[in-house]
């Protein structure tokens, strides 16, 4: 399921790896619920309101970097050179 190798790390960032650790749990939770949430909030031992939550701001992070990345295309010129 999760797996965290800190191997050759100076330094870590632990809001990082929780925020990467609790995506990566309710992915899999979603996936084996067939997106049910209810049923991946029961896995996950969270009131649902509370997977909600997190699956908004997850989704909100996640069209943020889309939108980035569409700007920054956009942005160039032709050939994606300004």
């Amino acid at each position: 399921m999760v797996a965290l190798n800190l191997d050759g790390q100076e330094s870590v960032s632990m809001p990082t790896v929780i925020g990467e650790t609790e995506r990566e749990l309710i992915q899999w939770a979603m996936d084996k619920t067939s997106g049910n949430q209810i049923r991946a909030a029961e896995l996950l031992g969270v009131p649902r309101t509370t997977l909600q939550s997190k699956l908004a701001k997850l989704h909100a992070v996640e069209t943020d970097a889309d939108t980035s990345a569409v700007e920054a295309e956009t942005s160039a010129g032709p050939l994606g050179v300004d």
